[in-house]
């Protein structure tokens, strides 16, 4: 199991994260391009994969394939099967959360997951792979008018901030407190978080932290 979590910002702050995915990825095979968190009246899907083919061909990875809610909703579990990795982008995470569910990929992914097959999302895209999408309360309007807020927990029992600056630690423990989060971890612009199912590999300049039992841990 390979996931990474993208703490967002631009394809300088994130590089090192990006970087990470693109260097275990098998390079014949295509990177699914998952956009549909964002809101098309923002950014259009075609400046979306203008962006991360910006982002990922001087990394290698030259194959790109953006599918959309069009291409999502005629595809059958095998087509997957083709990608050497699953990349989801940034938006509005309650959006997000709505797409997974009314596509299947609450399932789809888990199990690519399981295959082998790695997994990389930034802001909305890392926070799809832990236990819910809380968090996005902090950033995000629920426009779809989600009630279910659990996310596919691959990182089992984690949520996340992504974003994160030090002047959030104070809502982060209300949230905790709130919400009764156990293990919240907070990654920076700058950051990204890999886990392998047991423990995390930090990457970026920036310091990522988890908070648990009522204390802020710098992750290493």
């Amino acid at each position: 199991m390979k996931i990474f979590l993208g703490g967002g910002g631009s394809k300088q702050e994130s590089v090192s994260i990006d970087r990470a995915f693109a260097n275990v990825l098998d390079k014949s095979k295509p990177l699914l391009y998952l956009p549909i968190a964002m809101n098309v009246k923002d950014h259009t899907y075609k400046s979306c994969l203008e962006y991360m083919s910006g982002v990922f061909n001087p990394l290698g990875i030259e194959n790109l394939v953006m599918w959309t809610e069009k291409n999502l909703r005629l595809a059958r579990p095998e087509d997957y099967n083709q990608f050497s990795g699953v990349y989801v982008g940034g938006g509005n995470t309650f959006k997000l959360l709505k797409n997974f569910r009314e596509f299947g990929l609450m399932k789809i992914i888990p199990a690519l997951v399981r295959k082998g097959i790695p997994y990389a999302g930034g802001s909305a895209g890392a926070v799809m792979p832990c236990r819910t999408i809380t968090p996005a309360f902090s950033a995000d309007p629920n426009n779809v008018g989600i009630r279910d807020f659990r996310a596919m927990n691959l990182v089992r029992g984690y949520d996340i901030f992504p974003h994160y600056t030090e002047n959030q630690d104070d809502m982060i423990k209300r949230f905790i407190q709130e919400y009764n989060m156990k293990k919240v971890l907070a990654v920076p612009n700058n950051s990204g978080l890999m886990h392998d199912g047991h423990s995390f590999k930090v990457y970026g300049r920036g310091t990522c932290f988890l908070f648990e039992n009522g204390k802020k841990i710098r992750l290493k």
